[in-house]
């Protein structure tokens, strides 16, 4: 046995954080616990340091040193015995062992963690099975559409709130969705602290815990007791307004690439499954209301809008750059008084075509990213949809590869915006000019039917 002081960084972080489990352990045991007499005026509220030591074959003063948080470096054998003096059960010896090892762990990485879009895929094609992917501090990653039904619409939270431990213990829908919230919030907490035991020297954690404390008398009053828990397969009750209570089984995965990354599946009884399917058709349907009131012109137009609505049923995002077809919102704009619509020159393609593009994460409203894509791409900020807000065109257009980026087929919602200041126009970029053109000269000029086809339609607007 070696003695020493505390030092900063990883190796101090460790020793105080084992001492502080070190003392609370102590305090729960009574003498009659481990076989002593009580003796009589005891003012220790449990074993005192020289009956754990003596019970671990080890000296008082090496114990000591150990709850005062010095820098010490115990052999697996002391640490296997003081666990066994204190009565300690696998989870909780396996945390002792990771915070008197002294083993370091891999360097801290300050970047953002990221998901490998594999993953994220295969989370969208488990849908409408619930599944989720939470990382290193337990951020929720990845959720498809089951399973922000069943708990809550991640995506659409602020960046720093989605997270497993910050909803659960923060925000009130937690409680009213885990049917048993108090041991569900007490096991997230055990597995959380022994994944923090294992990263004394991550500011990440330490940072999300400070933030739990301020924010959470139940979680402030919890950390100190140093639960701690292994990642389990089990199962749990949930609550969904629509659907009742729910129960479903779960099994964790850890990530080949990234262990401290975790898919989490779960699968409820076939009665359960059928509801939670039927909602989210129905909530998918809700979600193709940009399709309502448009009429295909072609039959290859009618068939693209079928393979649309599947996309969009089918996927949690279907707006992901990842997917081999994803949705993307385009405008044809024009200027009524002069009967004339507005192409730009798109250097990819190598054709003339109508504005637009792709939606930020988290959006989902395609007339929106049309409106901002236009502005953008033209320096118009007066624009509206004209005549009014129907889609007038839903197709799939294939997009050559390039340097960084293979080739794909976009599903485009493309919409009708009017301007009122057609000589207010910007190009974005000198390589990709903008030009007015009367609807014969810009059929002419592109290469695309189907934007032939919004023109002819937006001809027959224009005469009438």
């Amino acid at each position: 046995m070696t003695t020493g002081t505390q030092r900063p960084g990883g190796r101090g972080a460790r020793a105080r954080e084992l001492a502080d489990l070190l003392r609370s352990r102590r305090d729960r045991l009574q003498p009659a616990d481990v076989g002593l007499p009580a003796g009589q005026r005891r003012r220790t509220k449990g074993l005192r340091r020289e009956e754990v030591a003596q019970l671990a074959g080890v000296s008082t003063t090496y114990y000591t040193f150990l709850e005062q948080g010095r820098d010490l470096r115990p052999s697996w054998e002391v640490l296997e015995a003081i666990s066994r003096a204190l009565r300690l059960g696998p989870a909780e010896r396996a945390h002792v062992h990771t915070l008197g090892s002294g083993t370091p762990k891999s360097p801290v990485s300050q970047a953002l963690e990221t998901l490998a879009p594999a993953v994220s895929e295969l989370v969208d094609r488990m849908d409408p099975y619930p599944a989720y992917v939470t990382g290193r501090y337990w951020d929720v990653l990845a959720s498809n559409r089951a399973a922000r039904l069943l708990w809550t619409d991640w995506p659409a939270l602020p960046a720093a709130e989605r997270n497993m431990l910050w909803w659960t213990f923060t925000d009130p829908a937690a409680r009213s969705v885990l049917v048993d919230w108090e041991p569900e919030a007490q096991a997230l907490l055990a597995r959380f602290r022994a994944a923090a035991g294992e990263h004394p020297e991550d500011p990440g954690f330490a940072a999300l815990i400070e933030r739990l404390r301020n924010a959470s008398p139940e979680f402030r009053a919890s950390w100190p007791r140093h639960e701690v828990a292994p990642l389990s397969s089990g199962s749990k009750r949930l609550r969904h307004p629509a659907l009742g209570e729910v129960t479903v089984t779960h099994v964790v995965l850890t990530l080949a690439d990234n262990p401290e990354q975790k898919l989490v599946t779960f699968a409820a009884s076939e009665q359960d499954q059928q509801k939670i399917e039927a909602l989210l058709a129905d909530a998918a349907d809700a979600g193709l209301g940009w399709l309502a009131g448009y009429r295909p012109r072609t039959a290859d137009e009618a068939a693209d809008a079928a393979r649309i609505r599947t996309l969009v049923r089918s996927l949690s995002d279907p707006w992901s750059r990842s997917l081999p077809l994803h949705l993307t919102a385009s405008a044809l704009i024009v200027d009524p008084p002069s009967r004339r619509v507005l192409l730009r020159w798109h250097q990819r393609q190598q054709a003339w075509l109508q504005v637009g593009g792709h939606g930020d994460p988290g959006e989902r409203d395609a007339l929106a990213i049309a409106l901002r894509e236009a502005a953008e791409e033209t320096g118009l900020t007066d624009l509206v949809p004209w005549p009014d807000a129907s889609v007038r065109q839903v197709v799939i257009v294939s997009v050559p590869a390039a340097p960084d980026e293979p080739a794909h087929e976009h599903a485009d919602i493309r919409f009708v915006l009017a301007t009122g200041d057609p000589a207010a126009i910007r190009p974005e970029t000198p390589d990709a000019p903008l030009r007015w053109l009367t609807v014969p000269v810009a059929k002419e000029l592109t290469s695309e039917d189907n934007l032939r086809g919004l023109l002819a339609t937006v001809g027959e607007l224009f005469t009438g």
